[in-house]
């Protein structure tokens, strides 16, 4: 896997490392790899950190078609698919506010609000032969994403990132972190 393609003048990458670096608390967009357009595709994201002045953990990890705004964020609205990491909210091309999928839950239909934290791994499986998209938390399936025919490419993976001092790090392929 390529490592950031695309990624505003807020964040600075080093290496596969993506880090919001300045522009205060306003999501920017920011995708990585080659175009997708058919076939099956597997790639993790290492939550390296959190917002470095409150902790905040709320960051977009999902796919997007290729060329949106890197200065904007909220581009579910243009044809993005993203799984939210504080508490797994899904947020899709074609969905209103209010009508994204909450799929964070307990054992007794409590929303979780720390789903994703720094250290874990979040996985991405895309299918774009059925249109699926499937998220997995340290290699372990969620049954969280999008269900066959929601997602169309070509697409490229994408990320959005609100505040700063979050920080993601690319990870080709499942990947045991020490």
């Amino acid at each position: 896997m390529s490592g950031w393609t695309r990624f505003g003048k807020t964040c600075q990458a080093e290496g596969l490392k993506l880090t919001k670096t300045s522009g205060g608390n306003y999501p920017r967009h920011a995708t990585f790899g080659e175009v997708m357009t058919s076939g099956v595709h597997e790639w993790e994201v290492h939550f390296t950190s959190a917002a470095s002045a409150n902790g905040n953990r709320c960051m977009y990890i999902g796919v997007s078609p290729e060329g949106l705004d890197v200065e904007k964020g909220g581009h579910y609205k243009a044809g993005a698919f993203y799984i939210r990491t504080d508490d797994a909210t899904l947020h899709g091309a074609g969905l209103e506010d209010g009508e994204q999928t909450r799929v964070g839950y307990n054992a007794i239909g409590a929303v979780v609000e720390r789903v994703f934290q720094a250290g874990d791994r979040i996985g991405v499986k895309l299918n774009l032969d059925d249109g699926s998209l499937q998220y997995s938390k340290n290699g372990e399936p969620t049954g969280w994403g999008f269900l066959a025919g929601t997602i169309k490419g070509p697409v490229v993976g994408a990320v959005e990132m609100l505040c700063i001092g979050q920080a993601l790090t690319l990870l080709p392929k499942a990947t045991v972190l020490a």
